[in-house]
């Protein structure tokens, strides 16, 4: 989830953590946009890490990242997100993309888990000519997990994704 480090969230992450506990989540992971955090690095590590700290006994929480990979953004892509649980990787699917046709690289060098953001997976396929269970399997053995988004908050309008329902037939 996002928190207000990003342009797209306002929630404070105590209000976050709080809400999962309520509804009875075990782990979490706070991802911010690596271009909403800036220079707040630091900032955005250590209050993710200590809030863990603090909740360990009720959630466990995760502190990832979320990276543009548009080429205007290819700079912030370059720091070293070590520290990090996991990072998410948006935007692969868009023609002006760092991560071009090699998915599994990229996230290879990398070097901590991740995730792919808010794409239509399918549709990725499709456009490559990758054959589904193929490439999920291959993401499988690759440790990468998919992100599917919903957008089911105000601020993304309650927007719904078929390819969340194309997923779940």
């Amino acid at each position: 989830t996002h928190t207000h480090y990003s342009h797209c969230g306002k929630d404070d992450p105590h209000d976050l953590i709080n809400k999962g506990i309520e509804h009875g989540i075990s782990m979490l992971g706070i991802s911010d946009h690596n271009y909403g955090i800036g220079k707040r690095k630091a900032e955005y590590l250590k209050n993710v890490r200590d809030l863990a700290e603090q909740y360990k006994t009720k959630i466990r929480i995760l502190c990832g990242i979320e990276i543009a990979t548009f080429r205007k953004y290819e700079p912030g892509i370059e720091q070293d997100i070590t520290e990090y649980d996991y990072c998410l990787i948006e935007h692969i699917d868009h023609e002006d993309s760092i991560v071009g046709n090699d998915l599994f690289a990229f996230c290879e060098k990398m070097a901590i888990p991740c995730g792919i953001a808010h794409t239509d997976l399918f549709k990725y396929c499709d456009v490559r000519g990758y054959d589904y269970l193929t490439f999920f399997s291959k993401m499988a053995e690759n440790h990468i997990f998919w992100e599917m988004n919903v957008s089911y908050d105000s601020i993304h309008k309650y927007k719904e994704h078929q390819y969340v329902f194309d997923f779940m037939n």
